[in-house]
């Protein structure tokens, strides 16, 4: 806390410019009266006539060795060992606003438009590039024994210049204000700055190692100290176009022209807070609605502040629903010494593990987190930089969304887990049926083999062992022409059926035939060729477009063979003159009827006819058909054979 800080009227009309140097005596530049001394009790006057450039003085600045630097509109002059030196500017150059001597001896100039110039054995060097090519008005330049030149902008903040590095901090790092107009520093490692906002101090190792950091390309953070009306300063805004408009005295105190008056600040009364200011959370905001107040039960407080929860005594997490917006924390810390100074850092734990150097702003806001439980805690430091490491803490629970729900996630695995079951199971059974369809086919391909070499066997077989006795009997019989020819006869017949037999199991086996026009026609035409030889007439009704559906070589050589038994039955046992042959395919099925107007029966024989009649319906029955016979005594006999498509 600043013990004292007084403030002086200037007396006068005309305004001048103080300094003094080491032998103790006192430089007034005027701004219509020259350069002025005051030592040992006397005045000394230079004027134009005196080899002054302009009796109108812009500013002045006295160098630890004694020279004199004064400034004008657009020039720059040197007064050493009674001697005036005018210094040559860079073309353009309006008058310099800011003057300082580094500890290696150069001279620095800031001007308005942002130009900076080092000067050194009368020569001047434009060092503008170095500092961001002049982004900012300068208002004032300060050098410090470590070396840094420290540059106070017009809006821009605090600029440091320090072994070819350059640095610029601002508000954003913590300082208090952007506009610094003027720069000192004082003997207990502080720097005082004077801004449009009032005078504040910054530590000089922290605004240092925050000039550090930023050169390297890392964040900073400082802490400024502000002072203002409350410790006694007469205005707020400072001089900055006067030079030099502020300075350190000999015993410590720091002086600086405030627009009003003189600012004289006590450093030796400025001593150390050690007391922690208390930290509470003030109120919390979801989507612009309160929902919890500190000390909300209180009596003073209106019904509908009452029914919130009570910061003060709450110490349940506070609910937040799950579709929230935004949520603002307001925090503050008690402290009646330099409220003004209290700094803060908060951070959402759960959410972010580093610390947000709010400065002196009292209010956190967060968007919407997921959900889970959750840990506000703020902590603060006095007008001394002494933290309060414990701060205040909020609970917060965000609700979840109902798909975030344990119960939903439960559900939704073991739903998923039914779904990957039911999907193993689907392609497993598939795979099965799949392989249960290979195995079927290639058991109908085993049988259909069993089935050809069985035919081979019984039909061409029983042949061809035939003709070769025939063949025998018919060499054993050549002296008797009459029997050999009888053989010859038996020889060409038997081959005839041979080669029939073979014709059938041909078409019975070739998958071009697996159509049901194919099967259509070849009924049509072999009941033609079985019943011409025995004088049998022969009728056919068949479909003339039949469909191009698919017949299996199974059903094509069952059905043809059931066919061909009742055919072989009409012709060997009915005695019929008369054979119709129909054809129909309707209601899912294919429909083969077989009619002849023979002798009929009452009831099954007991014959080769009955054995026939079982050869049929066995043959169906394997195809998944049915054969039906219908007969009377002298009305013929009608054989219906049926198969469904689905086979």
């Amino acid at each position: 806390m600043v013990g004292h800080i007084a403030g002086h009227q200037l007396a006068g009309r005309q305004r001048g410019f103080v300094a003094s140097d080491a032998t103790g005596a006192v430089w007034i530049g005027t701004k219509d009266r020259g350069l002025i001394r005051f030592q040992n009790g006397q005045f000394k006057t230079w004027r134009t006539r005196n080899g002054l450039l302009a009796e109108n003085i812009h500013g002045l600045m006295v160098t630890p060795e004694g020279d004199v630097w004064l400034t004008f509109f657009n020039r720059l002059q040197r007064l050493r060992r009674g001697v005036f030196e005018t210094i040559e500017l860079p073309a353009g150059t309006r008058y310099l606003r800011a003057m300082t001597e580094d500890t290696a001896g150069n001279v620095w100039g800031g001007t308005s438009e942002g130009n900076l110039f080092r000067i050194r054995d009368g020569k001047v060097t434009d060092e503008t590039e170095s500092v961001q090519g002049g982004a900012a008005s300068i208002r004032c330049l300060s050098a410090t024994p470590d070396g840094a030149l420290w540059i106070g902008y017009a809006g821009f903040g605090l600029g440091r210049f320090k072994g070819g590095k350059y640095a610029r901090i601002t508000t954003r790092e913590g300082l208090h204000n952007n506009f610094i107009s003027q720069i000192v520093e004082d003997n207990l490692d502080r720097l005082w700055l004077a801004g449009n906002g009032g005078i504040f101090q910054v530590s000089m190792a922290e605004v240092s190692q925050a000039a550090d950091a930023i050169a390297n390309g890392r964040k900073a953070r400082l802490r400024s100290v502000v002072y203002g009306l409350a410790e006694g300063l007469p205005s707020l805004q400072p001089n900055y176009d006067t030079l030099p408009a502020a300075t350190r005295s000999s015993d410590g105190r720091i002086l600086m022209a405030m627009r009003t008056g003189l600012a004289v600040v006590h450093t030796e009364n400025i001593h150390d807070n050690p007391d922690l200011p208390p930290v509470l959370v003030e109120r919390v905001t979801v989507d612009g609605e309160p929902i919890a107040v500190y000390d909300s039960k209180s009596p003073l407080r209106e019904p509908d502040v009452r029914a919130l929860a009570d910061l003060h005594q709450q110490h349940s997490a506070l609910p937040l629903k799950a579709n929230y917006r935004k949520l603002d924390i307001d925090f503050t810390a008690l402290s009646f010494l330099a409220p003004e100074n209290v700094n803060f850092r908060y951070r959402l734990e759960g959410f972010e593990d580093e610390w947000n150097e709010a400065g002196t702003y009292r209010k956190a806001t967060y968007p919407h987190v997921s959900s889970g439980n959750y840990t506000f805690h703020v902590i603060a430091c006095n007008n001394s930089g002494v933290w309060n490491d414990v701060g205040a803490k909020i609970h917060f629970a965000v609700q979840p969304f109902f798909w975030q729900r344990w119960s939903f996630q439960l559900a939704l695995l073991a739903g998923f887990t039914l779904c990957v079951i039911a999907i193993v199971r689907y392609v497993s059974f598939r795979r099965l049926r799949s392989h249960v369809r290979l195995l079927e086919q290639q058991t109908v391909l085993h049988k259909e083999r069993a089935r050809i070499a069985k035919d081979i066997h019984d039909d061409l077989g029983a042949n061809l062992t035939q003709i070769a006795l025939l063949s025998e009997l018919t060499r054993q019989d050549m002296a008797a022409p009459e029997k050999a020819g009888e053989h010859v006869e038996k020889i060409s017949s038997t081959a005839r059926q041979v080669m029939k037999s073979l014709d059938e199991i041909v078409w019975a086996v070739n998958p071009r035939n697996d159509t049901l026009p194919h099967l259509v026609d070849y009924l049509g035409q072999f009941t033609i060729d079985f019943l011409r030889a025995p004088g049998v007439r022969c009728r056919l009704d068949l479909p003339e477009h039949p469909p191009e559906l698919n017949v299996p070589a199974d059903i094509r050589h069952n059905l043809f063979l059931a066919v061909k038994e009742a055919l072989n039955n009409i012709v060997k046992h009915a005695g019929a003159k008369e054979v119709r042959l129909g054809v129909d395919v309707s209601n899912g099925k294919l429909r083969v009827v077989v009619t002849d107007d023979g002798q009929g029966f009452e009831s099954p024989p007991q014959d080769a006819w009955a054995d026939g009649l079982r050869n049929m319906r066995q043959r169906m029955a394997e195809i998944g058909g049915d054969c039906a016979i219908e007969s009377h005594a002298g009305s013929g006999t009608t054989i219906t054979f049926d198969v469904p498509w689905r086979n």
